[in-house]
Formats: C-alpha cells, structure tokens, sequence
C-alpha cells in the first residue's frame, strides 16, 4: 500500500486564534441585558508607554462612566517576541468569553487585529490608537465585521516638525526621521509617510531610515551632524533590540540619544520630553483618544446604535509638549505656556 505524502500546510497567526475563538463560542448564545455590566479593554502594550496606555484607557472610562466593571488585559507586545502574540491573543479571548461583556475596548493596532477581530459577532468592539489603513490592511472591518467601529491614530509627524520650526526654531534643513519596523511604525511608514525614504517639507529635506537593530540607530545618530541632518527625530515606538535581541527600553533608548546626538533630538512621544531626555515633540494625547473612543462607546452602549452605523472617527487633535533644559541646552526659544504649548519640566 503506497503511502499518501504528508504536505505541511502552513498555519498562520490568524488562523491559529481564529480557530480557538469559534472553540470559544460553540453554542454561546449572549443575552446582553440579563448579565452584569462588564467591559473588558484590551491593550496592545503594557502601562511602561505611561503616556499613552493608562491615558487612553482613563479617558475612555471618564467618558463611558462608573456603571460599568472593567476588566483589564495587557497584550505586551512591544516587550515580547512575534511568537507569543497568538498566546496572549488567546488569553484575552478568554477572559472576554469568562466575562462576557456588553462592550471590547481595544487599543492599537495588534489588539485590534489579533483580539477584536475575533470577537463574537454580538459583543460591540470598539478601537482607538490604530495606525493601519482599513481599506488596505483591515478590510474585514469595513466588509465582515459589523460590531466594530473605533477612533485611528494619525501622528500629524510632519505638522509635528513644522510646530517645532515654527514655535521654538528647530532646523529642519535636513532632517533625519529613525523608525522601528513594528506594525505601528510600518503602518505610519506606509500610509503616513506614503512609504518614501525621503520627502520635502517646503525647501526643507526629511530622510527616513528604518532598522530594529538599536546599534544601527546608534551609528545614524553618531554620523547625523557628519551627514548634514540639522535635527534628528526617533519616533513610533521604537521597539528595537540590543545585540542580544533584548528589547532596549525607549526611555533609554532616549537617555542614549540625548547623551549622544550632536543635533536637536525631537519625537512624538510626550514621555520622552524633558531632563536628558528629547527636546520636544507634537504628540497625540492619550486621554483626548480615549475620551474619543469613550464617546464612540457611548452611541452605542447609550444610544443604542449598531456599530456599523458609527463612522469611522480620528483623533481630535494633540498639543506640542517641551522640555525647557533641553531647549536650554540646544539654544532653542522657549515660548510661553499656552493651550498648544505644555512643558514637563
């Protein structure tokens, strides 16, 4: 007898949670009246991005209020490998299951792609800080999915470096933007900054270079002021690793780059501005986009609207955010405090 070839069909991270979230929901039928008021929000990272993670989730909850009991999850994928993302996607699958909420919060991109795609179809989810293009990168969203809708993160970098210019005199001669290859960054790389290694900002030029290796950002920032770049600009996130393939802390990523630049270092990150840290940034507020994710939650949690029914939202809007020893140090003007203009020391 002739034995029938064994063929590997590759199994993809998809699939993977996708088949554990149908095991999840065999003959669950959810009566969302008859139980208790839960809420579970899931977030892509941990609370050490304490700029943007316990921000989003607190103005999410200033909005939506007291009456409910929240149950929080923390996916950590800045932290751990790609091969245990599908690992936490499942955990949280099943605490939504345990709970059995009236309404998902996810927050950034991965908890979105990875958790709130799999929810049941009767639970409401709703996303904020996601950077990806729907129709091209999420298009179930739009086509399959009608209990999702949410609030996408733009982070404006390049009206970020005309605030700068603008408000507190950076050069934007020639500037350096140094970006990690996370899904965040890729989708801020593709959809914001259309994908180019270079573009213009009025006369002025903006190079981009992308690597996850951290000695790579450490030789870009060490040759910048050689290259002619007048201000350097690290930004979403980071993620990078040593030569050991250990995750390097974007704090000190930043104390790194503080010490170590010849030119001004400006970012989009709010806790990356002040004392031997960066100079300053136009940086998304947290609270303003859970604030707007809280009201997306209230049309439908209050209003009764079906999810498919609420656009699709952007943030509000942001502030820039200075460091007043760095702009010292870097003989930049320091403007008065105004309703843009925030210090953090």
């Amino acid at each position: 007898m002739t034995k029938m070839p064994f063929i590997k069909v590759p199994i993809t991270l998809n699939q993977i949670i996708g088949c554990f979230s149908l095991l999840l929901l065999v003959g669950v039928s959810l009566d969302l009246s008859a139980r208790e008021k839960n809420i579970v929000i899931v977030h892509s990272y941990n609370t050490d991005h304490v700029d943007w993670v316990p921000l989003q989730e607190s103005g999410f909850k200033s909005k939506v209020g007291a009456e409910y009991t929240y149950h929080t999850f923390y996916m950590d994928t800045k932290n751990l490998p790609k091969e245990q993302y599908a690992e936490k996607a499942i955990e949280a699958l099943t605490l939504i299951d345990k709970k059995r909420p009236h309404l998902v919060y996810v927050t950034d991109d991965n908890a979105t792609r990875l958790v709130g795609r799999f929810v049941s179809r009767e639970i409401p989810v709703v996303f904020s800080g996601v950077n990806a293009n729907i129709r091209v990168d999420y298009p179930w969203i739009l086509n399959d999915h009608q209990n999702i809708t949410g609030v996408l993160e733009r982070p404006l970098i390049k009206r970020g470096l005309v605030y700068l210019s603008e408000i507190v005199g950076v050069d934007l001669t020639k500037v350096l933007i140094i970006m990690g290859k996370s899904t965040s960054a890729t989708a801020i790389f593709q959809n914001d900054l259309k994908g180019e290694k270079m573009f213009t900002l009025g006369e002025n030029e903006v190079h981009i270079k992308r690597s996850e290796k951290f000695e790579d950002w450490k030789k870009w920032v060490a040759g910048s002021k050689g290259d002619g770049y007048t201000a350097v600009y690290p930004t979403m996130g980071f993620t990078v690793t040593d030569e050991n393939s250990n995750v390097v802390g974007h704090e000190n990523i930043a104390r790194w780059i503080s010490a170590n630049t010849p030119i001004p270092p400006i970012t989009v990150h709010t806790s990356l501005i002040g004392k031997d840290m960066l100079v300053g940034c136009f940086g998304l507020n947290g609270k303003n986009m859970g604030e707007d994710a809280g009201d997306v939650a209230n049309e439908i949690l209050v209003e009764g609207k079906l999810p498919a029914s609420i656009k699709i939202k952007k943030q509000s809007g942001g502030n820039v955010y200075l460091s007043k020893s760095q702009l010292a140090k870097w003989g930049l003007n320091i403007p008065p405090e105004s309703e843009l203009v925030r210090f953090v020391d």
